[in-house]
Formats: C-alpha cells, structure tokens, sequence
C-alpha cells in the first residue's frame, strides 16, 4: 500500500509540474507571436490584406494573454503583470483607448486612439454634456483608422466620456 501511496503522489507531482511548465512555454509563445503579428501589424500599409490579417490576428493574441494576466505594461520594459498597467490617466475599450492630460497652461485635452482597423466616430459627449469641447463639436464626425489619434481640448477635467460609432456608444472613465 505505502509503494503505491507514493506512486500516486509521485505522478501527481509530476503532472502539477508538467502543467505549470506547459502553463509558462505557452504564455512565452504567446508574447513571442504577439510581438510577431505587431511588428507586421505597426509595419504594413493600412489598406493591405495581410497588414489588417496581423492586426486582427495580433488583437485575438492580446485577449488570450489578457487571460493570462498578462498586458504590455510599457512599450520599453515589454510584458508584465495587468495590475500594473497604467491606469490612473489611460481607459480602455474594444475600439478606443484614451488618455486625458494637461498642456501646460491648464487646458485639459482628450486623446482618443482607434483600436480597431477603421473606426467613425459619431457622437462624443464628456460629463454626461456638462463639459463642452472647445476644439469639436459633439455631433461632429470622425473617421479614424488603427493607431490614428484624435485630441479633443475640453473645458473641464473629463471623468467620463462617451463615444458612439459603428460599434455602439462606449462609455470611458476615468476613476479619480
């Protein structure tokens, strides 16, 4: 009995460890082919087929190591733990990401960057309309493509923006 006690647990180990060592080639494979589809994705002409295959394919990689917990935490140092990705001035959303900041006169502005291939935005409005947007207007149009940035200036620090497009109205906030 006490032989095949230790057989069992000997197998059982070695499975744990087994999976856990699969668990860290596949995370590694992960960000290896992430980087891959990037680089093609960031290099390629934005009407070519093969660049909008990379970009869809790089987005489906990205959601699998969000799974993981694993994010880009900064271009510079590369992968790491979710929970420290910046979050403090950043929001994120299927087809916008955006960053509010301060110019260095007190002015708040809005960076909104498209996620997706291509994106229209439809409608913005910021604080539930309480905030006017001094360099757009709140139903003005604006076709943007992957990466494409649109800086809005708006007259008061934005907590929440909403953003409808082709893709539905998405809300960002900020948490203060």
């Amino acid at each position: 009995m006490p032989k095949v006690l230790v057989a069992a647990t000997s197998a059982l180990l070695l499975l744990i460890t087994a999976s856990a060592l699969w668990a860290q080639t596949s995370s590694d494979a992960l960000k290896k082919t992430y980087l891959e589809l990037d680089d093609q994705c960031r290099g390629g002409s934005g009407d070519d087929p093969a660049t909008i295959k990379a970009c869809d394919q790089r987005n489906v990689v990205s959601a699998q190591l969000r799974k993981l917990n694993i994010c880009i935490v900064d271009v510079g140092d590369g992968f790491g733990d979710c929970s420290n990705a910046p979050s403090e001035t950043a929001a994120d959303v299927d087809a916008f990401s955006a960053r509010k900041y301060q110019d260095n006169f007190g002015g708040w502005h809005l960076a909104i960057t498209a996620r997706t291939d291509v994106v229209s935005i439809s409608w913005l409005t910021v604080n539930r309309g309480n905030c006017s947007l001094l360099n757009a207007s709140t139903g003005s149009s604006k076709n943007m493509r992957f990466g494409q940035i649109y800086d809005v200036v708006v007259a008061c620090d934005p907590i929440e923006i909403s953003i409808q497009s082709e893709s539905g109205t998405q809300i960002l906030t900020w948490d203060e």
